[in-house]
């Protein structure tokens, strides 16, 4: 057995055994994910249990599908930590041990990707890694795959996709023709998007017309600028090709800040903004992000991928989870590059360090859930025990009710994502006790603080 193969093994068990944990499932988005999994090979969509007469999931199909068999043969407990192990194993094989020592360490993967964990975060690691890999070799079948695997599982990584283009924009060195990876990425979602009932949302939030429309401008300016069209003409062509969805487009910028409900989220608030996570923001972040630019002059694309991530990272800490996969891989290439023994080091242990104290630390504490998640729960087997009917709860109780309690509910984590003026009323009603509005939409019961009101 080769020694790298051994390293890979030896990571991957290493990883796998950070990933223990005795906590429970989140009562959050990982409980609809369990939902769609009991549903394999089906998905239940629109679902009739949310809203006020059914609402679709934001969530594209791939991922419960995927996952959702591979459940039925492992587990949903062991899942993530045992799919994560495997790409950290992969990682140390194919790119380097201190990248795939750097992902096994990672506080903030580790909480995505431990037992009993199934939401899809755990995944987007690989699939970022994925699209930069598929965007360095300029391959047009490997962007079509990775365009297509990321964007059917989480719309957000159409940030990536654009990172991805600008990296192919401004480097025209040869005749690959990445262009046409867009361009199929494009058609199928389209195709997709065909097979949705007329009553699909169609909004930057649901994969469908608004990733087709960006995916085929994208098209259009790389193959103008690949015949030699200036710049500017390029990109202008590929403007006048998104304008019929820009509107769309733009409302979904919402995802980048200024939208109250995802503000009030910790998932999508600034990094090094809370006092009491800044050491978990400097061991997810560690020194690997200030490499990025090191290697700026000779790999310039995973350097780009880097620091933009960076930058979306502070911004929103939803971008941390696909950020860190790139900071490990810009670690490795500074360390490959290092003019000196003592550099190479200083890079491994900017790298390392960090997280691994962290992980020393963490490991001292106990694990026990928070406070919210208790709450939910709670409310939620209370519920559970009342006859049939619909329920208006806060929204960071709506999947542990609609789950665990078995009753429909009006607003869920999903928040405004599926209807946003039935959102901000259903948020109205519950501010105010309007019982009034709840008894005409059919609601039966009302959630104010730790109570459960029956509507007559």
């Amino acid at each position: 057995m080769g020694r790298k193969v051994v390293i890979a093994i030896a990571l991957g068990v290493l990883a796998l055994a950070l990933r223990v944990s005795p906590l429970p499932m989140p009562p959050f988005d990982d409980l609809y994910h369990l939902k769609r999994f009991a549903a394999f090979p089906h998905l239940v969509d629109p679902d009739p249990d949310r809203g006020l007469s059914g609402a679709y999931c934001p969530w594209p199909p791939l991922y419960d599908l995927v996952a959702g068999g591979a459940s039925k043969v492992i587990g949903t407990k062991w899942l993530a930590p045992l799919g994560f192990a495997l790409f950290v194993a992969f990682c140390a094989w194919r790119i380097s041990w201190l990248a795939a020592l750097a992902l096994a360490l990672s506080p903030y993967l580790i909480g995505v990707s431990r037992t009993n964990a199934i939401d899809h975060h755990w995944v987007e690691p690989a699939l970022m890694l994925f699209l930069l890999y598929a965007t360095k070799k300029r391959s047009a079948p490997l962007l079509a795959l990775s365009l297509l695997a990321a964007m059917f599982v989480q719309m957000a990584f159409l940030a990536a996709a654009a990172v991805a283009f600008v990296a192919l924009f401004i480097d025209d060195t040869d005749d690959k023709r990445p262009e046409i990876g867009f361009a199929a990425a494009a058609l199928v979602i389209a195709l997709y998007r065909l097979t949705r009932p007329d009553s699909y949302p169609d909004s930057a939030w649901f994969l469908g017309w608004v990733h087709a429309g960006a995916f085929t401008a994208a098209a259009v300016a790389l193959a103008l600028r690949a015949r030699g069209v200036r710049p500017l003409v390029a990109l202008g062509a590929g403007a006048l090709v998104v304008a019929p969805v820009l509107p769309m487009l733009l409302r979904g910028a919402h995802f980048f800040g200024g939208d109250p409900w995802l503000s009030s989220i910790i998932e999508f608030q600034p990094m090094f903004r809370d006092p009491s996570r800044i050491g978990t923001d400097l061991a997810n972040v560690t020194g690997a992000a200030l490499l990025s630019f090191a290697i700026f002059k000779r790999h310039r694309t995973v350097a780009l991928f880097a620091i933009v991530y960076l930058l979306l990272a502070l911004s929103s800490r939803r971008f941390l989870i696909p950020a860190i996969p790139l900071f490990a891989a810009a670690a490795s290439l500074a360390v490959a590059q290092a003019r000196s023994r003592v550099a190479a080091v200083a890079f491994v242990a900017m790298t390392i360090a960090p997280p691994l104290a962290y992980v020393i630390y963490d490991e001292l504490r106990p694990e026990v859930p928070s406070p919210m998640e208790g709450r939910a729960v709670a409310m939620a087997n209370r519920i559970a025990a009342l006859p049939p009917g619909r329920v208006l709860a806060p929204w960071s109780m709506g999947h542990a009710i609609d789950v665990i309690g078995r009753h429909p509910v009006v607003i869920d984590n999903f928040g405004s994502m599926p209807d946003e003026a039935l959102f901000a009323r259903a948020n109205e009603a519950l501010r105010t006790r309007d019982v009034a509005w709840c008894r005409a939409h059919g609601i039966r019961y009302i959630v104010i603080g730790d109570d459960v009101r029956r509507i007559d």
